[in-house]
């Protein structure tokens, strides 16, 4: 995990394409807007946004020689979007996405890499083509822990020192979890993936995941 650490503290002036789509405010706002509307604000402040991977799933990490993979997305983000995409690649192995949460809780407890964890969910809940994944259902649920546990208020609080109070979640976005979980999701069921070409996308996060149901050694570098 120290080369996440390493990156960051690299020089570019390159703005991050995760998804092929340039990251900014507005589609950070949208795309968590879009699927909890109105109960949240997404703003980012307070942050240097720094140089990320932007597409660092495991189906672009070698193993057991650690080599991160297919940088053409890389450039800007807000902290912890790097941490973010790798703990959501790891959500169909539920041991290997908590390690993943350990291991870079630095980045992921701040309130960037929550806003940025929470991107990442909402973009899976939004895309009703991921409604077949075995990932939706499994986002959906992490989202409405993310909320229960009030790791993300109503309001964009500045991060201070003493531990803040903890609002009661909002009734509406469990309304709306709940119909994603239970209206929106089928029964589902893990499936292979063998199409080893570049997905469009969002598509290429979720289509690797079922290559990857088992978990991958740690990388020894962290």
């Amino acid at each position: 995990m120290g080369n996440a650490q390493h990156l960051a503290r690299q020089h570019t002036t390159r703005i991050a394409t995760p998804d092929t789509e340039t990251i900014t405010q507005a589609l950070v706002t949208a795309e968590i807007n879009r699927a909890f509307p109105d109960e949240i604000d997404a703003t980012i402040t307070g942050y240097e946004w720094v140089p990320a991977h932007a597409d660092l799933n495991w189906a672009n990490l070698t193993c057991p020689e650690c080599w991160i993979l297919d940088w053409e997305d890389h450039g800007l983000a807000p902290p912890g979007l790097d941490a973010a995409t790798l703990w959501i690649s790891s959500l169909a192995v539920p041991t290997l996405a908590e390690r993943v949460c350990w291991e870079r809780r630095s980045d992921l407890e701040t309130r960037s890499g929550k806003l940025m964890t929470l991107f990442h969910c909402a973009k899976i809940i939004n895309d009703a083509s991921s409604s077949t994944d075995p990932v939706f259902e499994l986002t959906a649920r992490e989202a409405a822990k993310l909320f229960a546990e009030a790791k993300i208020g109503h309001t964009a609080a500045r991060e201070s020192h003493a531990e803040p109070a903890r609002p009661r979640p909002p009734q509406r976005l469990f309304d709306r979890l709940y119909q994603v979980v239970i209206h929106e999701s089928p029964r589902l069921r893990i499936r292979g993936c063998s199409d080893r070409r570049r997905p469009n996308s969002r598509d290429r996060r979720l289509r690797c995941l079922g290559r990857h149901r088992r978990a991958p050694r740690p990388c020894a570098h962290g």
